[in-house]
């Protein structure tokens, strides 16, 4: 029985190796089998051995053997998916909100209008305390789709609330479109859609629509009649790509957008 103790021992060594950081599933099923298979190994390399004992104590010690070496087994590789899910930024949905804002004539400040602004909020919230990672270099990109996912409106860029616009930096506004979002949990807000309360339509405006002079941001290209709609908004950066669709339902003239997350992913 001695000599089996120490060959398991020996061969269990083998899972104090460092696990590779392998994110496809079958991999990770491979890697369980391999961390597995010198106690297996062992515990029918000392099958012989276990005549030379009473049956029940030979069992006995195999068992809480093998028990151990599983639940440490076990215990690193969850630990290492982990922090393989805390090397990336986990960005999430906060919610929606809108405001009203006033469009001016970029050369003479004449009010055009005073559309409802809709806004996406989005947040950096790890997973933990340890590897939290700034999210880099983030741009959002929207994609209009019917309710039955068909395309409405190709994915193009949208302007963080906060960032300049093409009345402050000109053409260059969507260089700018890109930022680092903390790993802090303050929320960060995504323009997605705008709306003239007595229209019945909506629109998804972008910087090129400033620079078009779109009367009050009025763009035909991404004009939106009645109905319900899908926002799908991927968050992509240098090291994050993370997807979330958001229902929008237009009532028409006299109500305001209703906007509700349906779902979210990672790419």
């Amino acid at each position: 029985m001695n000599n089996l103790l120490k060959r398991l021992w020996k061969l269990s060594l083998l899972t104090f190796q460092p696990i590779p950081e392998w994110t496809d599933m079958g991999q990770r099923l491979l890697l369980i089998l391999a961390v597995l298979a010198p106690t297996l190994a062992g515990a029918i390399s000392g099958f012989a051995e276990w005549i030379n004992l009473s049956f029940a104590r030979g069992v006995l010690y195999s068992v809480c053997l093998l028990g151990l070496l599983l639940f440490i087994a076990a215990y690193r590789l969850q630990n290492q998916i982990d922090d393989m899910r805390d090397s990336v930024p986990r960005l999430v949905y906060t919610g929606t909100s809108y405001d009203t804002v006033p469009i001016r004539n970029l050369a003479t400040g004449a009010i055009y209008g005073i559309p409802t602004f809709y806004h996406v909020g989005v947040a950096n919230k790890p997973r933990g305390q340890i590897d939290k990672q700034v999210a880099k270099m983030v741009a959002g990109m929207v994609e209009i789709l019917s309710a039955d996912k068909a395309q409405v409106c190709p994915p193009k860029l949208h302007r963080w609330r906060h960032s300049a616009g093409p009345a402050e930096v000109g053409k260059s506004a969507d260089i700018l479109q890109s930022q680092d979002i903390q790993p802090n949990e303050i929320e960060v807000l995504l323009d997605i859609a705008m709306k003239y309360d007595d229209e019945d339509e909506f629109y998804t405006p972008t910087n090129d629509t400033v620079v078009k002079g779109c009367r009050g941001w009025r763009d035909d290209r991404y004009r939106f009649a009645k109905g319900e709609y899908i926002a799908r908004i991927r968050l992509v950066g240098s090291n994050v790509d993370r997807v979330l669709e958001c229902n929008i339902v237009n009532r028409g003239k006299g109500a305001r957008l209703q906007i509700a997350q349906c779902a979210a992913s990672s790419i």
